[in-house]
This record gives structure tokens, sequence and C-alpha cells, in this order.
């Protein structure tokens, strides 16, 4: 997704006198607005759905790092033993 400086990068003061179209905005464009304070990024304002799917992506990421890091460790389980277990959860 790119940023577009002249369009999504906001002052607060902007975004105090203009919040209900930079909400428009977000969620027209689906690009995200940053909202500077004192010339300074101060926060990004992202779609909803985006915000959501980036904290689902960011959890399965956390996920497998975990498995790479057990995987490391050698604590794996093996396959058969995998299936066994999802038979029987499936069939409670």
């Amino acid at each position: 997704m790119r940023l577009y400086p002249t369009e999504d990068v906001r002052p607060v003061t902007d975004f105090r006198n203009h919040a209900a179209e930079i909400l428009a905005q977000v969620k027209t464009t689906k690009r995200p607005v940053v909202i500077t304070q004192k010339g300074k990024s101060a926060a990004v304002l992202v779609d909803a759905e985006h915000y959501e799917r980036q904290q689902e992506l960011l959890e399965l990421l956390q996920k497998i790092a975990k498995g790479v890091k057990a995987a490391e460790e050698g604590r794996l389980i093996p396959h058969a033993q995998v299936m066994r277990e999802v038979e029987e959860w499936l069939s409670e």
C-alpha cells in the first residue's frame, strides 16, 4: 500500500478540524493517514479492516516463530501422534 505524502500526511490541527473527512478518506482509499504534531509523525490512522488483518497476520507470524524456535530446540511431535490427536479431537 503506497502512501501519498501530499494526501496522506496531515497535521493534528487539520485532523481536529476535519476528522470526519479524513476518516472517510481512510475508509475510501484504504491507505493510512499519518498525523503529525509539531512537524513530526505522531500517529497513524488506518482502516479498521486493515488493522484487523494486520493483527491476525502478526499473531500468525508470532506462532510460526514460536514453532521454529521449538523445532530448533528439538521440541517436535511426530506426525503420526499429531494425526491421532487431531482425529480424537474431531471425533469428540
